[in-house]
């Protein structure tokens, strides 16, 4: 309950419409908890006596309750889905914002499939849950309170006895809690595995056609499905287990009141009313619980979903400097080491220095410490020994957004297409005009095959990216990159698809198009370092 408690204090913020579901939930419960006692006193009072005054007038009160319960549901149910919508619009904006300022480093250890599964399904969970808190918890509880002071009103002995076997409900509700939330979370754990599965197969799919690989997929797919059903069956014969339980002590309940109402009416010491009025609460009571044990399946399952909001909700984001950067004027690695894992750099006493207009090229083999160097270069990642200087000034004492807007860094990996027109997918949300736009396509080399489609730059291009080639999708990424026109441009072996004609047309591009700009070229061709002023060689972690 903390977890949630938590979540609903930070992200609740107009909980006006949440309020208004209660109080009308309130007029919901209090007509049900007075209907039963209007229907004894018509059965004591008018019928017993042949009052009919007494049950025309208790029938009309009778009415009222009746219309005054119908019309609060109609409107908490209306008020409780307006209130968790709003909910859930500002979890999901507020840790989405949280996710795009945190490090690379955390982005990973969490898993990008995972962060899809948390901003979405586990979001979902809690919304589901914090819609029936009214239905689930609120009005259970209301009833009960309203039913057992009107059972002690009616006789003492029943409200004991309700009391005797509520407690025992109560364990047994809390012992299927604590068993089946550790269960919950490995299905969710499953879950994660399955959608970071499903995303490598799609971003890989032409490699894993060219290279035969289908079976191996399949199998290592259905091995991780697998996986999941056997999570889900061991928590659901967990799960299934409650409700027969909860329902076996509820008739052990009103068996029990059954027979002390026979014993009570040998002596006449209760009426048809009064027992006619004790069943129908202990139904309520009983009914009350049975829905609250299934609130504790509820909170096992979303239990594990509150735990990884919260770990996003309480990710430490990268320290943020304050100086701003106007323009990169040199940038240097001062024996720079980075490493992932303790003792084991991935790259070591690296020592660089670049200034504006260079265009140079670091040529390295696979797992060299190529996409290492260039979010070091960057600032996207901190070293673990040494430093890097922008202008003199440690990277970390830069405000990250000013340092983003001029330092631009293009992946290999970094190659979205979103569902859109082709301004929208170079412009990226960003103020930029449309000249800028088709200045930075034309330098990247894809101006001409934008130009060709049906609409041009207002063509729409979808996700799949299934229309384009392997190297126009690489060079859309360039001019998404140079359209913010920044004063460096990393290449991070993002020309690997171009041939080298294209290549260096593009290099030559950028160079004259974007005056002043440094160019850094991160490749595993060694061809490529002839269109650059400069070239390295990445070996061992080591610059040579």
């Amino acid at each position: 309950m903390r977890d949630i408690i938590k979540i609903t204090k930070k992200y609740f913020k107009n909980p006006l419409f949440y309020i208004l579901a209660l109080i009308f939930t309130t007029f919901q419960g209090i007509s049900e908890i007075i209907l039963p006692r209007y229907m004894g006193d018509i059965v004591n009072k008018g019928i017993m006596t042949k009052n009919l005054d007494v049950v025309y007038s208790i029938g009309a009160k009778m009415l009222i309750f009746t219309v005054i319960l119908g019309l609060s549901g109609y409107l908490s149910f209306i008020f409780i889905n307006i209130a968790v919508l709003r909910f859930g619009n500002e979890t999901r904006t507020k840790l989405y914002d949280k996710v795009t300022r945190l490090d690379y480093k955390t982005v990973k250890e969490i898993g990008g499939g995972s962060v899809i599964t948390r901003l979405t399904g586990d979001v979902e969970k809690v919304i589901s849950v914090i819609k029936v808190t009214i239905d689930l918890v609120y009005k259970p509880l209301l009833l009960s309170i309203g039913g057992f002071i009107m059972i002690f009103s009616i006789n003492l002995n029943f409200a004991f006895v309700f009391l005797s076997f509520i407690i025992i409900q109560v364990i047994i509700i809390y012992i299927f809690i604590h068993k089946s939330a550790p269960m919950f979370m490995k299905v969710q754990i499953k879950i994660d595995a399955i959608n970071q599965k499903l995303q490598a197969v799609l971003r890989s799919m032409r490699l894993i056609k060219s290279s035969t690989t289908e079976s191996y997929e399949e199998s290592s797919f259905e091995g991780k499905n697998k996986e999941l059903y056997s999570s889900n069956i061991s928590v659901l014969s967990l799960m299934s287990a409650l409700n027969p339980i909860v329902m076996f002590i509820m008739n052990i309940t009103i068996v029990v009141i059954v027979v002390m109402i026979g014993y009570q009416s040998k002596d006449n010491s209760t009426t048809i009313g009064n027992v006619m009025m004790s069943i129908t609460y202990a139904e309520q009571i009983l009914m009350s619980i049975m829905i609250n044990s299934n609130l504790a399946r509820t909170i096992s399952e979303i239990s594990p979903s509150l735990k990884r909001l919260l770990e996003i909700d309480e990710a430490e984001l990268p320290a943020n400097g304050t100086e701003v950067l106007e323009k990169v004027e040199s940038i240097t690695l001062d024996n720079v080491t980075k490493s992932y894992v303790e003792n084991r750099p991935v790259v070591e006493n690296l020592n660089l220095t670049l200034n504006s207009g260079d265009r140079i090229a670091i040529v390295g083999g696979t797992s060299g410490g190529k996409s290492t160097l260039a979010m070091l270069a960057a600032g996207l990642t901190d070293a673990t020994a040494g430093t890097v200087k922008i202008n003199g000034i440690d990277a970390a004492d830069y405000d990250k957004q000013t340092l983003r807007e001029r330092i631009a860094l293009v992946g290999a990996y970094n190659n979205s297409i979103y569902s859109g027109t082709y301004v929208d997918n170079i412009s990226l949300g960003r103020d930029i005009d449309r000249e800028a736009v088709e200045k930075a396509a034309k330098a990247a080399e894809i101006d001409e095959f934008i130009s060709s489609l049906d609409y041009g730059y207002d063509s729409l291009a979808y996700s799949s990216g299934n229309t384009i080639s392997g190297g126009q999708r690489q060079r859309l990424m360039i001019a998404r990159a140079l359209a913010a026109s920044p004063d460096v441009l990393i290449l991070d072996d993002s020309t690997s698809s171009l041939d080298y004609s294209t290549e260096k047309k593009v290099l030559d591009n950028i160079t004259s198009m974007y005056a002043g700009i440094t160019l850094i070229l991160i490749t595993e061709r060694a061809g490529s370092a002839a269109s650059c002023d400069k070239s390295y060689t990445l070996e061992k972690g080591g610059l040579v």
